[in-house]
């Protein structure tokens, strides 16, 4: 599988899947916008391939969360901001700020719906019948919560 690099890769140094909790971690060299050269540490989801963050973001998402089919919300992000917990059927959105679930029954998030007493997974009007639209919200808390 291809991996989703947030900056030019010069060469891998080292790669370690984890197949139980879905994701990868690539030790390489990268290039950065400067034009030097860094060595670092990725996280991928094994599923798609898409940048998940750090050690500590993936162990999260991962391992404790049990998200699989991470992605980004968007083709032009950068990292990936959602995911799917097949044991919950729920998706999940998020950003450095906050992470929340959507699943059936739950509603649609709009921005502008409630007030700060108002739970994430009850912000809209329309409520969740299929699991694409348990997406569709999670993509929405996402792209509202960055």
């Amino acid at each position: 599988m291809e991996y989703d690099y947030p900056s030019p890769l010069v060469k891998v140094l080292h790669e370690t899947k984890n197949e139980s909790d879905g994701y990868v971690a690539v030790t390489g060299i990268f290039l950065s916008y400067n034009g030097e050269e860094y060595q670092t540490d990725y996280y991928f989801s094994l599923d798609t391939g898409h940048w998940i963050g750090d050690a500590d973001t993936a162990l999260c998402l991962c391992k404790k969360k049990g998200l699989r089919q991470i992605q980004k919300a968007h083709d032009q992000d950068c990292v990936a901001s959602i995911g799917y917990n097949p044991y919950q059927q729920k998706w999940y959105g998020w950003s450095h700020r906050a992470v929340f679930c959507f699943g059936i029954g739950d509603k649609l998030f709009e921005e502008g719906f409630g007030d700060e007493n108002t739970p994430y997974n009850q912000h809209g009007s329309v409520t969740i019948e299929t699991l694409e639209q348990a997406k569709q919200a999670a993509i929405n808390f996402a792209d509202y919560i960055s």
